[in-house]
């Protein structure tokens, strides 16, 4: 079988190898000549059936099967005895004389496409075996994602439900602790109020002796800081375990042709009642085209990003700002997101900087998905993420996502 690695650059529609498979000795030698003529180039390997077929082809490759399909046989005579090496290829099928009904039933088999032999020309079968070979390698992309993306999504669902639950558990537990220590903290006043006014010197003096020694408003002061500060770091985990559960769920339906700058504009409505005071919100949008993509995980990775660079902010300055564009260039539509007076990210930081395992708690966003599920939805619609230094005195956040149709 043909095992070289599915990336963009298959997508060049070139075909090297081809196997003709025909009982005619004639009809074969007309295919391949007709193919020769188109490109003398190619590497073509003639069967009189498929098992002949998987045979030469043990110690090599194939980049596509021309296989005949005598007209008053079955698809299954001709398909079912196919070697399974044979069946993972790209066909084009080859009928005597082309019939629709005949067609539709090798489309719906397993073939790439289906052509005619009484008018049957070099030009328009070259052509076929490029297309048939670049929908048969766009399919076992779709394939392997799919079972990727299907992974991801057992392995996250899984996450959510372990975490989850004992997540939300100790929430509501540090919650009501949190009440009960705050109810306790204002009793403690009181008492110390009433014994303290108390007229008997000796009670007054001994409360006076505990308080200095044992100190309980500061001790409750402390523990009060401390569960608060659990408390939002609980609440962080029960937000994370939720966007799981989201990217558990991964519907084609979801995909639909949207504006990439109202999903901008409506993640700016969303940032800007966070904002401080004296941090600006800069919107440059320029006309682009629309997208085909699935606006809601868009959303959020524009908003983490956006979270993101606001954090990176040294809000105490004066010109502090996050400016928002888009623009087109060589295909892609490109989404910025820069903030000015921010700390810089270094080389080395970059390079890691949307892996899970990234700790850079500087710019990781309190809000939205992390960076690392941000990359992920991305590359899921073949685009990408970079972030470099703003012109601006900054960190800067890229998102690069293709203008043409992309199956997901």
């Amino acid at each position: 079988m043909y095992e070289t690695p599915v990336s963009r650059s298959v997508y060049k529609n070139t075909v090297e190898r081809v196997l003709i498979v025909d009982p005619e000795t004639v009809d074969r030698q007309l295919v391949s000549m007709a193919l020769l003529e188109e490109a003398p180039g190619l590497n073509i390997t003639e069967a009189q059936n498929l098992m002949q077929g998987a045979a030469s082809l043990a110690h090599g490759a194939c980049d596509v099967v021309v296989a005949h399909w005598p007209q008053g046989t079955s698809w299954s005579s001709l398909y079912k005895d196919a070697a399974p090496r044979i069946k993972r290829l790209p066909w084009v099928v080859l009928l005597d004389t082309y019939d629709q009904h005949q067609a539709s039933i090798a489309l719906a088999g397993g073939a790439q496409d289906v052509l005619g032999k009484h008018n049957l020309n070099g030009a328009a079968l070259l052509q076929a075996l490029k297309h048939a070979r670049s929908r048969h390698l766009a399919s076992r992309m779709k394939l392997k994602t799919h079972k990727r993306l299907n992974a991801l999504g057992r392995l996250a669902s899984g996450v959510a439900h372990e975490l989850g639950n004992p997540a939300a558990m100790l929430n509501n537990n540090l919650h009501s602790q949190y009440r009960e220590l705050t109810q306790l903290a204002a009793t403690l006043r009181n008492w110390k109020e009433h014994a303290l006014s108390n007229p008997s010197t000796e009670h007054r003096q001994h409360t006076k002796r505990l308080l200095k020694e044992r100190q309980p408003q500061e001790q409750l002061s402390e523990t009060l800081k401390m569960l608060d500060e659990s408390t939002r770091a609980i609440d962080r985990i029960v937000f994370i375990t939720r966007q799981l559960r989201t990217l558990a769920h991964i519907r084609s339906d979801s995909i639909a042709e949207v504006s990439i700058n109202h999903i901008v504009l409506e993640a700016a409505g969303l940032l800007q009642p966070h904002l401080p005071p004296n941090v600006r919100l800069i919107e440059r949008l320029r006309e682009v085209p629309g997208l085909e993509l699935d606006r809601y995980r868009i959303l959020q990775v524009t908003i983490s990003l956006m979270f993101a660079a606001l954090q990176s902010i040294d809000i105490h300055k004066s010109d502090a700002r996050i400016r928002l564009s888009t623009q087109q260039r060589k295909g892609n539509v490109l989404v910025r997101i820069e903030a000015t007076g921010g700390n810089d990210v270094s080389v080395e930081e970059r390079a890691k900087i949307f892996q899970s395992s990234s700790e850079n708690k500087a710019i990781e966003p309190s809000i939205g998905v992390g960076l690392s599920i941000c990359a992920d939805i991305i590359e899921q619609h073949q685009g990408q993420i970079d972030i470099d230094d703003s012109p601006l005195g900054g960190i800067r956040f890229t998102i690069y996502l293709p203008c043409q149709r992309v199956e997901h």
